[in-house]
């Protein structure tokens, strides 16, 4: 005997559920009939692990969406241009002087395996013959850091610069 939806519907009111009944298990045993509004929206143990697998895939795209994005800003042939820099650099820092491969602990404790970058001196990542210096991943963030700091207040002076003009250009014409 098939259902119809109106028999659902009454199934359901006559149906004596717990007002903690998973939302998802409501819609699957009756679908097409709305979760209470009265009720919590509670989720069971095997669809919360649905939902953070789902949300784990959807993540895992991103970052895979993400990393083609980046790679598409390097030049071709990156690869060599990243090996040849850390061949040239005897797998080691060029600041700091850690090898590659070697281990160290991070402020939080941490044991990690040093996997040296091969940097860009002028930030210029589509540039096909860029200057380029291995570092580790500390130096490169430090590296980084100083650069952006370098910017934000290069930034900074081209707009007091850009005010100054404005207010300059305003009192000789007001």
């Amino acid at each position: 005997m098939i259902e119809t939806s109106a028999a659902r519907q009454q199934q359901a009111q006559h149906v004596h559920v717990a007002p903690d009944t998973c939302a998802w298990c409501w819609r699957e045993q009756y679908p097409g009939i709305p979760f209470p509004e009265c009720w919590s929206s509670t989720i069971c143990t095997y669809h919360a692990e649905c939902i953070t697998r789902q949300q784990q895939e959807r993540r895992a795209k991103a970052r895979a969406l993400a990393r083609k994005r980046r790679r598409a800003a390097y030049p071709r042939n990156w690869p060599k241009l990243a090996r040849r820099c850390k061949l040239l650099a005897g797998w080691r820092c060029e600041q700091c002087g850690i090898r590659q491969g070697d281990h160290y602990t991070a402020r939080s404790g941490k044991d990690i395996t040093c996997y040296l970058h091969a940097a860009h001196l002028d930030h210029d990542k589509s540039n096909p013959r860029p200057r380029l210096r291995a570092l580790c991943p500390t130096c490169h963030g430090l590296y980084d850091c100083a650069w952006r700091e370098r910017e934000a207040r290069v930034h900074l002076e081209r707009v007091r610069h850009q005010t100054l003009l404005t207010r300059r250009g305003k009192a000789r014409h007001g």
